[in-house]
């Protein structure tokens, strides 16, 4: 911190300063709900206890240990403005999110973990496949009306805008999807059906 006595610790709004707020925002760290998420190996992010949210902030060079005349370290400040300024409402997994923030209306979010698509065919799991299909059929199955046809032209152009908002992230609105409600006795597929229908159609 600095060690200018004119320098304003905490604005009018009770927040907050930090002498350099760029480095502060170098720090990869998110908070929400009583806990703090950093970046793992896989290229998300996981909680972490405030211990380990502080040997991060020492890693990025904020001290531990050496306080100023409010008794307070470097660490210590860094995390508060985190706190303060890097507060989601959400943190974990979102289909059809990129991994990283972001704002949804007025809500921010983190997402925790990258989107992992089922594929279909010789470098895929067939399983899945034959699980969705099976689900499909017996649901929209219409001798009337081609159905089946009509969703799966829908869910290819969701596709396509899923993968076009991977390639650019940020560009391209979240496109929503119905929703699917599954009831049935206990014990007869729907965790199962739901879990590979909501992997397939989320975009």
């Amino acid at each position: 911190m600095s060690k200018n006595k004119e320098f304003q610790r905490v604005n009018e709004s009770g927040l907050v300063n930090v002498v350099d707020e760029e480095e502060a925002g170098k720090v990869p760290l998110h908070y929400c709900a009583g806990k703090w998420y950093g970046p793992n190996r896989d290229g998300g992010f996981s909680p972490m206890k405030d211990t380990q949210a502080g040997v991060l902030l020492g890693q990025h060079g904020f001290s531990r240990s050496q306080k100023n005349e409010n008794g307070n370290t470097p660490a210590e400040i860094i995390m508060l403005w985190l706190m303060q300024n890097r507060a989601v409402n959400y943190a974990g997994p979102l289909a059809g999110y990129p991994v990283g923030p972001h704002l949804s209306g007025s809500q921010r979010i983190l997402v925790t973990e990258a989107l992992n698509l089922v594929k279909v065919g010789k470098s895929g799991n067939p399983k899945h496949w034959q699980t969705i299909q099976t689900l499909i059929q017996s649901l929209l199955d219409d001798e009337q009306h081609d159905q089946i046809t009509v969703f799966y032209v829908w869910l290819a152009a969701s596709l396509r805008h899923l993968y076009e908002r991977i390639e650019r992230p940020g560009e391209l609105p979240f496109q929503h999807c119905p929703a699917l409600a599954l009831f049935g006795e206990f014990q007869s597929g729907k965790t199962d059906s739901a879990y590979s229908s909501c992997r397939a159609c989320c975009c």
